[in-house]
């Protein structure tokens, strides 16, 4: 694996490096007191990637069923 960037954190960090303050506290910033902005973080913070170790992955397929189709 290489050493980029793997989460959103890391992307935000590159962000500050590359992007002038303006640009970067608009992108990084929410509107009025930014309740949504946290809220959305904070959401967000509650999922959890749990990969399948040792799964058996001769046959997969990415079809899925949304509402009955």
């Amino acid at each position: 694996m290489g050493n980029g960037p793997i989460n959103v954190a890391d992307f935000e960090r590159l962000a500050a490096e590359k992007l002038e303050p303006g640009p970067l506290d608009y992108f990084a910033g929410g509107a009025g007191d930014e309740t949504t902005l946290r809220e959305n973080v904070e959401a967000w913070g509650h999922w959890r990637l749990r990969p399948r170790v040792l799964a058996d992955v001769r046959e997969v397929s990415t079809a899925t069923e949304v509402l009955g189709k």
